[in-house]
């Protein structure tokens, strides 16, 4: 028998939003609402130049990382009958559907032995498909709340030859969600995201494995990627690196106090003590 079609206040949710409003992750550790820095590594060149003249940043679409798994979690497909049914009944009701509509279609979803039928499960890829096109179309913005990382100097500030740029992070700015490290891949399932709610398309980004915990990564989220967005926040420093030529931070310190108000300049020394960076005003 086709389990029981009830009908309760239709769902507002739109893709991990709310009313329309894109939602933070609410399985996100950590959601900023106070000023905060953060960092990011890159190497000099007119792309970095261009962020300080234009205060513009490449959010990249999430196909494009140096890690396979990240951003690449797939859903659980492992749905009930009844779990299928409720995420159906979700996507009509936000398509705009009437009641009406919804219940006679759903009783048509279902064949002679009481299971959903071609058409309905063919449906239900659908909704799969539109979330991993959703996911892998997000722009991300990748920072870090550590400037003196050595490993990421190393991998995405030119070997130490590069900067670091400090963001102030504003209160109204977008939602910030702290990555989570994990050694085991979460499951997620589409009844998660669009009924219990207890996840959302986001949580699909921003799940690393524990080996990549050394980058302290935050990330901002948006709906496009591979496109330059606004800075999330104003630049208040940058940060040059053990082995950026002395011509080059003359460069950049010429143009970014040309472009960027009270910014400062600071650079990395080696600690005499540690293997560790420490971060000096210059």
């Amino acid at each position: 028998m086709p389990p029981e079609i009830r009908f309760e206040k239709r769902p507002s949710q739109q893709f991990g939003r709310a009313n329309g409003a894109r939602r933070a992750p609410l399985s996100s550790p950590l959601i900023l609402y106070k000023k905060m820095k953060l960092y990011k590594y890159r190497p000099i060149n007119k792309f970095s130049i261009q962020i300080l003249i234009n205060k513009k940043i490449w959010y990249a679409k999430p196909t494009s990382f140096n890690d396979p798994f990240d951003c690449g979690i797939d859903l659980d497909s492992n749905l009930s009958l009844e779990e299928k049914v409720e995420v159906l009944k979700f996507k009509m009701f936000q398509e705009g559907w009437s009641p009406q509509k919804v219940k006679q279609q759903l009783i048509y979803s279902f064949n002679s032995q009481g299971e959903l039928n071609d058409k309905a499960e063919n449906n239900i890829l659908k909704i799969y498909d539109e979330v991993y096109q959703k996911r892998d179309n997000t722009g991300v913005l990748s920072l870090s709340s550590k400037n003196s990382e050595m490993l990421m100097w190393s991998h995405y500030a030119d070997s130490h030859k590069g900067l670091c740029l400090e963001i102030e992070v504003e209160e109204n700015s977008n939602t910030i969600s702290r990555v989570k490290y994990s050694e085991d891949i979460p499951k997620h399932t589409l009844h998660d995201i669009f009924i219990k709610r207890d996840t959302n398309i986001f949580d699909l980004l921003i799940t690393k494995h524990i080996d990549w915990d050394y980058e302290n990564e935050y990330r901002i989220i948006l709906d496009r990627g591979n496109l330059l967005h606004n800075l999330p926040g104003k630049i208040t420093s940058v940060i040059f690196g053990l082995k950026t030529p002395n011509n080059e931070i003359e460069e950049i310190k010429k143009i970014a106090s040309e472009n960027l108000p009270d910014v400062k300049f600071k650079k990395c020394i080696k600690s005499k003590v540690k293997f560790e960076i420490l971060i000096e005003n210059v």
